[in-house]
This record gives structure tokens, sequence and C-alpha cells, in this order.
């Protein structure tokens, strides 16, 4: 092979991983914007910071064994009820590790703070959650302090 076919060669591997990188990226960027949505979700639902919102998200990925990027997906879709067919089953499995909902209201001092009715439930027991310790949803989300 003469000095242009080489070139001609690596040029073209070079075009073909840059093209693999941009894809890469743009994944990244939309995966990134998902799980930000996600995090604002969790954060209004459950009345929570967004550092606790991204601890309980690290948390339903460890225990589904799910992609962070997925379960941020699946809880967008579902709230947005747009859920697909073939995620009805983990949504469902991550509602309930979830904690519920806590209804927030106006002290008038611009804070929020949670109605008496929104005390959080038990965390779901062992057979429901893979982790040893199901109690630690709670510790993740607790509202009250910090993460």
């Amino acid at each position: 092979m003469d000095d242009k076919g080489r070139v001609d060669l690596e040029g073209s591997a070079r075009v073909v991983e840059l093209e693999r990188q941009i894809a890469d990226l743009k994944l990244a960027v939309e995966s990134q914007q998902r799980i930000g949505v996600c995090v604002g979700l969790l954060c209004s639902q459950l009345d929570c910071t967004p550092v606790q919102a991204w601890g309980l998200l690290v948390w339903l990925s460890q225990n589904t064994n799910t992609k962070l990027r997925t379960v941020a997906q699946v809880l967008v879709d579902r709230h947005c009820h747009t859920l697909s067919a073939s995620d009805v089953e983990l949504a469902d499995e991550l509602r309930q590790l979830l904690p519920p909902a806590r209804r927030a209201v106006s002290s008038g001092h611009g804070r929020r703070q949670a109605t008496a009715d929104s005390a959080p439930r038990k965390a779901p027991n062992a057979a429901t959650a893979r982790d040893p310790e199901p109690n630690h949803v709670m510790h993740v989300v607790n509202v009250a302090g910090t993460v």
C-alpha cells in the first residue's frame, strides 16, 4: 500500500471515530437534560433538595440494576403519561421504591412546609427492595435534614 492509500485509510478511520464521539456527546447531552428534569420532578414531588433527589436517583438505579438515565426517563415518562409498554414493569418497581409524594404549602415566608397529611410512609419491605436495608430510601430523602 502506498502512502496515499494509508493516509486515506487513516483519515476514514478518524472520521468514523469522530462521528462516534459526536453521537456519544449527543446522547450525553440528552441524558443530562432528562436527568435534570427528573431531579426537578423529584424535588417538587418529594419536597426535597436537588442533592437529595440526585441521591434517590442513584439509589433507585443501583437497587433496580438499571442505568440512571433509564430510571430518569421512565420516571419522567410516567409523570407525563407517555410511558411505553416496555417500561411499565420498571415504572411499577420504581413506584414501589419511591417514598410518597409530599404536598407542600407556602408558609408565607417564601419557604415551603410539608402538610400534616404528608408524613412519609414506611419504606418498602425487603421483598420489594433489593437493598438489604430498605429504609435506606428514607435516609436518602430525609426532607427534614440532609442526605
